[in-house]
């Protein structure tokens, strides 16, 4: 199976614009000075969905791209020199157009150099604080340090050895009260959505085709478990559960469908969206305070129904998001895949 799966960059721009969804609910219903308990509010929670989207997706793909690297000399530094060049640069980028203006615009704020050096790093409990979203990339940064030390054995070994670390770390969270950023960090259960993912890399690679047969099934237990999450309250359960699972069910269901021949050509005539996900996720957060204030101003969000501003909201979001991928992330990366040196042999995924 090829590593650039069309339903998977799909899912990626999905999940990007479940985040963006859930933002514009909530930055148009605070220039509202509507109340957060309302109906609305709690659907447009429903897009907190798609950083577990995300990170079911990472797990997967770490999988997908890295399954003849195992046991390979130099692997795991070659895969955290691509690693760092997916993540770092363009955010360090976005990063500093964001601190700039957080300056120009509140001259009088305090600079704290160790805070924003860990912000710039994605430490943990820091890394929000350039952009907002930048916390979800702590984790994304931690699981991939430690996909790398798995990657000298051989995958089945390495896959199972991360996967029991990680639980087990998870039980050790529920067993020890941990308050700090990092061990908040370490030992949460976010880390289990990496785990499935892991695992439905692995189906989708090596899996028998009668495995095929259960992808609409999946996919239509991974829409119910959303649904039951709704219908009950989703923040009563463990996110693992009430948005992990049913990621991971609906994941493992369109990339069976694609594996088997039978996705729609919906995915693959948009997977070129997936492209500028990670832009979308970061550039949205750092402007969409700025377009709502603007939307206000003309009369657009408080003049009309909520609804009407989130829908006008979104497109401008993503259209944005896919002008700084094309502008600046494509241009920039294609830069540095260029230069000699280590970042020769690194390539986006």
């Amino acid at each position: 199976m090829s590593q650039r799966i069309a339903s998977i960059q799909f899912m990626r721009f999905f999940a990007a614009l479940l985040v963006v969804f859930n933002h514009s609910v909530n930055f148009v219903t605070a220039a509202r000075g509507e109340s957060r308990d309302t109906l609305f509010v709690y659907i447009g929670e429903f897009g907190q969905s798609g950083v577990h989207f995300f990170f079911v997706i990472s797990g997967l793909i770490m999988v997908v791209t890295s399954a003849n690297k195992f046991q390979t000399p130099g692997a795991s530094w070659q895969f955290l020199q691509r690693r760092f060049l997916r993540i770092y640069p363009i955010y360090w980028l976005y990063g500093a157009i964001a601190f700039v203006a957080a300056m120009a615009m509140d001259g009088e704020a305090g600079f704290n150099a160790v805070q924003t050096l860990g912000a710039f790093l994605l430490a943990p409990g820091l890394s929000a604080d350039l952009i907002f979203t930048g916390w979800s990339l702590t984790y994304e940064v931690y699981f991939y340090l430690a996909f790398a030390l798995i990657l000298p054995f051989a995958m089945m070994r390495g896959l199972v050895g991360l996967s029991c670390f990680f639980v087990v770390s998870v039980a050790l969270g529920f067993l020890i009260p941990f308050e700090n950023a990092t061990t908040s960090t370490i030992f949460n259960t976010l880390l289990l959505e990496f785990v499935f993912g892991m695992w439905v890399g692995w189906l989708i690679l090596y899996a028998d085709k009668k495995w095929e047969r259960l992808a609409v099934w999946a996919i239509a237990a991974g829409v119910l478990g959303f649904a039951i999450g709704i219908a009950i309250d989703f923040n009563r359960l463990p996110t693992a559960i009430a948005w992990g699972g049913p990621s991971a069910l609906i994941i493992f269901g369109i990339a069976m469908l694609e594996r088997g021949g039978k996705l729609p050509k919906f995915f693959e005539r948009t997977a070129w969206l997936g492209d500028s996900s990670y832009s979308l996720y970061l550039v949205h957060a750092m402007l969409i305070g700025h377009v709502v204030s603007l939307l206000k101003a003309l009369g657009l969000v408080t003049a009309v129904p909520a609804i009407f501003s989130v829908i006008l909201l979104i497109p401008i979001m993503v259209i944005i998001g896919i002008l700084a991928f094309e502008w600046i992330e494509k241009p920039l990366i294609g830069r540095l895949r260029a230069m000699p040196s280590a970042f020769r042999a690194a390539q986006t995924t």
